[in-house]
């Protein structure tokens, strides 16, 4: 059963493994201090700003429904 500390957990599990992978993968870039944090936070606010930018944009509310007659 899930429970809402579970799925809490999981989440900032899941976004730390984020900011984990893109830390390590921007070692081995040449950037300086502010290049480095600024796409390593780019990295991780994609992935958690992006249901929000779903439910905001509304897919498939693009076409006008007729009222019913």
């Amino acid at each position: 059963m899930l429970t809402p500390e579970i799925l809490r957990y999981g989440l900032f599990g899941g976004i730390f493994g984020i900011l984990v992978l893109s830390m390590l993968f921007l070692r081995g870039r040449k950037l300086s201090t502010r290049e480095y944090i600024l796409w390593g936070l780019l990295a991780v606010a994609v992935p958690v700003m992006g249901p929000y930018l779903v439910i905001i944009s509304k897919p498939g509310n693009q076409r006008k429904q007729s009222p019913r007659q």
